[in-house]
């Protein structure tokens, strides 16, 4: 993820943008919009906004599914930075800090 800009960078990153807002626009807008427009015509959540077709039952629990694992990825990420922002404060014993070395 760290990456990944810099290698667009390096390796002509302009280029990158016309495929990134052409695909922005012709997919990732329009699915945005039915998503909201379903949502807001049924009045009701993922799971059950999906119950006029048999065929998209599971996309109501994938999207749940995909939220909660996003959601767990986020909150690991902000633990790190919250406890190494807490870590930076106080001294700690034999003036060790605990990003001077890697514990995996």
């Amino acid at each position: 993820v760290w990456r990944f800009p810099y290698l667009c960078y390096s390796n002509g990153g302009a280029l990158f943008l016309i495929p990134y807002a052409i695909m922005l626009f012709l997919v990732g807008v329009p699915i945005f919009v039915l998503e909201l427009s379903l949502g807001q015509f049924t009045s009701s959540g993922p799971v059950t906004c999906w119950k006029f077709s048999r065929l998209f039952s599971g996309i109501g629990w994938g999207m749940v599914v995909v939220s909660a694992l996003v959601s767990i990825y986020y909150n690991m990420i902000i633990g790190w930075a919250l406890y190494y922002f807490v870590a930076s404060f106080f001294e700690l014993p034999n003036d060790a800090l605990p990003w001077q070395k890697c514990i995996v």
